[in-house]
């Protein structure tokens, strides 16, 4: 009982954040909640403001998008529960199969989440030579000495 209670109170704070986070970054009619299923599992649901999405019939690039705030509101959950802020954020291929309007959605969120969380650090991994970079990360090794340097476009 005492887990069961854990976890539904989590959950409820989570889907507290995921309707936050939802509103602002994707616009004010989406609203995001993670149900549990009558099998047990749980799933993630979209309201857009007239029906709802199962998060498995979303395009690539709109789950894309949801992965993000997902895990923002982890984040922004953990930090209410245990006061540890979680300030990187590592997106690895994020964009590998995503259309070019796609792309611009997520560089539209990701510069949304650059203002809303100026102490997150995000780091975007990707061969797609059309993501527009603001810095770029290199890895200097001289001496058998590694550094890392930050430039700007």
């Amino acid at each position: 009982g005492f887990v069961k209670e854990r976890i539904a109170l989590f959950l409820k704070l989570y889907n507290i954040e995921l309707q936050t986070l939802g509103r602002e970054l994707l616009g004010g009619l989406y609203k995001l909640s993670i149900l549990k299923q009558e099998n047990g599992s749980y799933e993630l649901i979209i309201n857009d403001g007239t029906c709802d999405f199962s998060y498995s019939s979303l395009s690539s690039g709109f789950k894309a998008r949801l992965d993000i705030i997902l895990t923002l509101a982890l984040s922004s959950s953990v930090k209410l529960l245990t006061g540890n802020d979680i300030n990187i954020l590592y997106l690895d291929e994020l964009l590998s199969s995503i259309d070019e309007s796609g792309i611009e959605s997520i560089e539209s969120l990701l510069e949304s989440i650059r203002h809303k969380f100026p102490e997150k650090v995000l780091f975007v991994v990707s061969h797609n030579q059309g993501l527009r970079d603001t810095t770029k990360l290199t890895i200097e090794r001289t001496n058998n000495t590694s550094k890392f340097v930050l430039s700007e476009y």
